[in-house]
């Protein structure tokens, strides 16, 4: 199948970052500590807001040197909580970090981790940016700010920032639940920078090969296949070696911290 003329899509969905991140900049403003704007969550207050210039280059460099290859920025909220920790873990045993922001039917998954006794924040790679699909700009926002910290791309050159967003950083967005019209044009938004959505409810696909290194958007996908649909519809190739021993392990997991009760001889 030919690729569709996409781009009055692309501009519709860069319109709907651009209007995104003009809300969340007057939330900044009139709303100062709606966000923690630290890398962990305090006891009240889950949301981490957008990645200061001391998390991205603390952060952004394992971009660089491989120890996350790419992102998941997921929309929604899983079914249960039970399928959002799978998901989560299925994620950070890939290495990537989880960007996670909107709601499906008042549910959100990074609350969903949290009910589930899963510690989030920038330590473990499950990042609750914000509870508005709005704050999904805050993905776009780091992988720009890659591209230009360690790309060495100009701003406004959205060219390389999408060639380097392709070839370098492995990310994607997974829609849990119904997609509205915003979501659909965050979506599309994605494609700009080189980024396919994976959904798991039935939307129009855009499925030939183009901007994107695969599919640009695929839908339909069950939950117990929806992480590996969406590292082989990204191109993402990761190799996790099985150890058999009885917790999960690796570079998403360094950072959790483990409580006297969860400790056993």
């Amino acid at each position: 199948h030919p690729l569709p003329y996409l781009a009055p899509a692309l501009d519709a969905g860069m319109v709907t970052f651009w209007a995104e991140e003009i809300i969340e900049a007057i939330r900044y403003l009139e709303q100062p500590d709606f966000y923690t704007k630290q890398e962990d969550p305090t006891d009240d207050n889950i949301w981490l807001g957008a990645a200061d210039d001391i998390i991205l280059r603390k952060r952004g460099v394992e971009f660089v040197d491989g120890t996350a290859p790419g992102f998941a920025a997921v929309l929604g909220a899983a079914p249960t909580n039970e399928i959002a920790v799978k998901i989560a873990e299925e994620l950070q045993k890939k290495n990537l970090y989880v960007f996670m922001c909107a709601d499906h039917s008042g549910k959100r998954f990074s609350e969903q981790l949290v009910e589930a006794g899963v510690q989030v924040g920038w330590p473990t790679r499950l990042v609750s940016f914000g509870p508005d699909v709005s704050a999904a700009v805050f993905a776009a926002g780091f992988a720009t700010r890659a591209a230009l910290t360690f790309g060495g791309v100009e701003p406004g050159d959205f060219r390389k920032i999408l060639i380097y967003n392709k070839d370098r950083i492995f990310a994607f967005a997974m829609a849990l639940g119904y997609v509205t019209d915003e979501w659909y044009a965050n979506a599309v938004a994605c494609v700009n920078w080189g980024f396919p959505t994976i959904a798991d409810t039935p939307i129009p696909e855009i499925l030939p090969t183009g901007i994107c290194t695969y599919e640009h958007v695929v839908s339909n996908i069950a939950h117990d296949q929806i992480v590996a649909k969406a590292i082989e519809v990204r191109g993402l190739k990761v190799t996790v070696a099985e150890v058999p021993i009885p917790v999960a392990y690796g570079p998403a997991f360094e950072g959790e911290r483990v409580r006297g009760e969860d400790i056993y001889l």
